[in-house]
Order: C-alpha cells, then structure tokens, then sequence
C-alpha cells in the first residue's frame, strides 16, 4: 500500500508515510478516512508526521488535494491545537506539501516542511513540549 497510516506514541500523534507511487484514488480515500471518520482518535493527536521520503511517482489530481485540503481544514476545529511535518526530501513531494498547504487557508494547523527525518522529529518534540507541556521522548512509532 502506497499510503499508509499508523498511530504513534500511544495515540498522541500518527505518521503518514508514502511509498513508491502515489495514486489519486488511495491518496483521497486515505486522508478522507484520517479526517472525517475517526473523530475521537482524531481529536486526542498532539501531532501528524507526514513521510515523503520513499515516494516515487505521484499521480493525484489537483483537485484531490485541494478537496483533501478543504476536509483538513474542516477537520482543524476538531484540533486547532495540532502539529503536522512534513517529510518532503523531493521536489515533487515539497510540491504536493506546497499545493495542500496553499489550499489549507490561513486556518491550516502549525506545520513545517523538512528534508530529512530527524529534522522534523525534533521540531516535533519541541512544539508538543511548548504547546502541551508533554516532555516524554516520542519515538514516532
């Protein structure tokens, strides 16, 4: 599965990772889930790790993103509060983050985009610490 999602550090955050090639319909159908069926799982994240690094190809429709975006931001009042990363080493995957996080409006939740893993694991840290005060090592799994 080119997409998939797991839930991390106990339900405080889930991770996102993509791999290989990136279909509309799986790209829709997954964060359609994540973001307007799993209410309660939902609101409890603190955080999103969303992981590009493996992406090969993408083949989603501009449009998906934008519905995708138009759900997440619908979705924020759930979770105002939220951190999300990115893991975007490609400039097609920066490109994907750019477009979703352009459609997203001012009321997007915080979020960054990262080269490398690490990098977005420890900004992760440091926002859930400032924001929730929550100081226990993540290990985003």
């Amino acid at each position: 599965m080119p997409i998939s999602k797991a839930e991390a550090d106990g339900g405080l955050g889930c991770v996102f990772t993509v791999e290989g090639l990136l279909e509309d319909a799986e790209y829709f159908a997954c964060l359609h889930e994540h973001l307007t069926t799993e209410f309660e799982r939902f609101a409890g994240y603190r955080y999103t790790l969303f992981d590009m690094s493996e992406m090969g190809e993408i083949a989603v429709e501009t449009e998906s993103i934008r519905k995708v975006a138009a759900l997440a931001e619908a979705s924020a009042e759930r979770n105002r509060d939220s951190v999300v990363a990115f893991v975007t080493p490609s400039q097609l995957a920066f490109g994907l983050y750019r477009l979703f996080d352009l459609s997203m409006g001012e009321h997007a939740w915080e979020n960054r985009s990262f080269d490398k893993r690490e990098d977005p694991e420890r900004w992760l840290r440091e926002r859930i610490a400032a924001k929730f005060g929550i100081e226990d090592p993540l290990d985003f799994r």
